[in-house]
């Protein structure tokens, strides 16, 4: 009877496991902004620049084109929801030095540079640069809550 028992509980911890199981289709491809959420940045002429990390995740390999866009939309719901008043920094003052990033299954991670003219930003006003990462449908989706980014400007004044 010890026997059969053994055999029995060999044979069935055998089958319990199975190399064919996939876990490719598991998880949709994600797409996130490492550092989502309001940011408060405090940007100088020498130091204009911030870096912003985008990442994919899931388990399949598939690649996505992630574009990041600036929409004043994004911020009149921030202000909204926050019931806040900041204005959106003029297009003139920022630049990108990449609007489109590739993330694939062996680079699941960019960084994206953002360069700043501090001349052009006053230090007395409240900007804020809403940053949004999106990719197309059939790539992947991007998350509702962590593909943005508010980028609160300040600018650190000279003694």
């Amino acid at each position: 009877m010890k026997q059969l028992l053994f055999v029995l509980v060999v044979f069935l911890s055998c089958t319990a496991c199975s190399d064919r199981f996939e876990v490719g289709n598991e998880i949709e491809t994600t797409v996130y902004i490492q550092k989502n959420g309001l940011q408060e940045i405090t940007l100088s002429a020498e130091t204009p620049v911030y870096e912003m990390w985008l990442y994919k995740g899931g388990y399949n390999s598939r690649s996505c084109d992630v574009s990041l866009t600036v929409d004043t939309e994004d911020l009149v719901v921030y202000n909204a929801r926050n019931k806040s008043d900041y204005r959106m920094l003029p297009g003139n003052c920022y630049e990108f030095d990449r609007e489109t990033v590739r993330l694939t299954g062996d680079a699941p991670k960019a960084c994206v540079t953002l360069t700043f003219d501090t001349s052009c930003i006053p230090a007395d006003e409240k900007f804020l640069l809403p940053v949004r990462a999106v990719c197309p449908a059939d790539a992947g989706a991007v998350s509702p809550t962590l593909g943005v980014v508010y980028l609160k400007i300040r600018i650190e004044s000279e003694n």
